[in-house]
């Protein structure tokens, strides 16, 4: 059996998973209609602690932790009193010291804002005060210093579901997302910004449901891979980015919910008899959240009650090389990198006549190193083994970027 299931124990909304058993977290959330327990749609790591986003009205014992918690040494608490006065709220993210909470709201602890507030140093502020983001938001996230942000919205001025900030202004990365769509997810990896949503082909995208932008085009990442309806998420784990969504793969019957990149290989994993809105992972394990049982209704299967787990080592059901998409902008060449793989000295030459900066990245984007143009040789050394990505952004924002395995 692929997934396996998990013993029954009353939590309300939220646990966690040590010394091979659940624990409850103080009471759980709490709803004013009796024996309803309202959805927890989101944590983060926040600052050490676990930050929570959902439909409840309290948690634990804190009757001010509405719509959102912090689960500090042991107990639940607000952040900031009453920080949502109504409305929905979808997501978090966390940038740097800052934590985004996003949904459809016009307040947070009294400070008026607009489907999006960031809490800083114990205080609330409106993430945006030069455009208005209707509707909501349910991302952000930074990729190439620039900060992104998705949703199901219309800014004043009129664009939709995923924008950047530019200076004080937002825009649309390249043609922006077509048709009548919305991210429900972002992430960085591999020196691409990944987007999984509700957006199609037949609407003039270059694919359906999963996208990634490398800063100057939209691509069609897994050729192999059809999405139908929409991707629900992403999330690292060991350096591989894995992914859900309803999925047709060529060569295999049915459709599949769960694949896993790993920056050369595509792999298809969990059966074509399983379904999931989102997967997570420790060290070791992928987690998926599904229905009482495995299948839900289309399917049935074994009872799980509602999240299943499997070894990420797993035997998986498919692979491809990926080899169409995933690419460097045409005509643009590939930095020269060598030795590639290299052990601790990596040698190249500034690409353009004008100057720049070099930006080394991990196999997940983040930036690790950032060193002037004048340089023609990094040190390696001490890096450990794996991927990495050296970007040259020269001063007009052109880009070159190249891979290399530090052995």
């Amino acid at each position: 059996m692929p997934f396996a299931g998990n013993e029954l124990l009353q939590v309300n909304g939220s646990t966690y998973w040590v010394d091979g058993e659940w624990h409850a977290m103080d009471q759980g959330v709490d709803h004013p209609y009796t024996g309803a327990v309202p959805a927890v749609i989101q944590s983060v790591n926040y600052q050490g602690d676990l930050v929570v986003v959902g439909e409840f009205d309290s948690i634990g014992n804190d009757f001010l932790a509405h719509r959102l918690a912090r689960w500090h040494e042991g107990q639940w608490s607000n952040l900031g009193t009453l920080p949502m006065d109504g409305g929905n709220t979808y997501g978090l993210s966390v940038i740097g010291d800052e934590l985004h909470l996003h949904g459809g709201f016009s307040d947070v602890a009294g400070v008026p804002v607009q489907n999006w507030a960031i809490y800083q140093n114990g205080q609330w502020r409106a993430a945006d005060t030069t455009g208005v983001f209707n509707w909501s938001t349910k991302e952000a996230i930074m990729y190439q210093d620039q900060l992104y942000v998705g949703g199901n919205f219309e800014t004043q001025d009129g664009r939709n579901d995923l924008v950047r900030k530019v200076g004080d202004a937002w825009e649309e990365p390249g043609p922006g997302l077509k048709g009548d769509c919305y991210v429900a997810d972002l992430e960085v990896y591999d020196g691409l910004l990944w987007v999984a949503g509700y957006f199609f082909s037949s609407a003039g995208n270059p694919a359906t449901g999963i996208m990634a932008w490398d800063g100057q085009q939209w691509l069609d990442p897994f050729p192999q891979m059809e999405l139908y309806g929409w991707g629900r998420s992403f999330t690292i784990a060991n350096g591989d980015l894995y992914m859900c969504g309803f999925m047709t793969v060529d060569g295999l019957p049915g459709t599949y919910q769960i694949a896993r990149y790993d920056g050369e290989q595509l792999c298809i994993l969990g059966g074509n008899q399983i379904v999931t809105p989102k997967v997570t992972a420790s060290e070791d394990t992928l987690y998926a959240m599904t229905c009482q049982q495995m299948g839900c209704n289309e399917f049935g299967g074994p009872v799980v009650n509602h999240l299943m787990k499997r070894p990420l080592l797993d035997a998986v059901d498919t692979c491809f090389n990926v080899v169409v998409g995933v690419r460097e902008v045409a005509p643009m060449l590939p930095l020269r990198l060598q030795p590639n793989p290299v052990e601790a000295t990596l040698q190249t030459p500034w690409p353009f006549t004008t100057p720049g900066t070099w930006v080394l990245l991990n196999s997940a984007g983040q930036v690790l190193r950032r060193l002037p143009s004048t340089i023609t040789t990094l040190d390696v050394a001490a890096l450990s083994p794996g991927l990495y990505v050296l970007r040259a952004v020269e001063e007009r924002g052109t880009t070159r970027s190249g891979r290399f395995v530090k052995q």
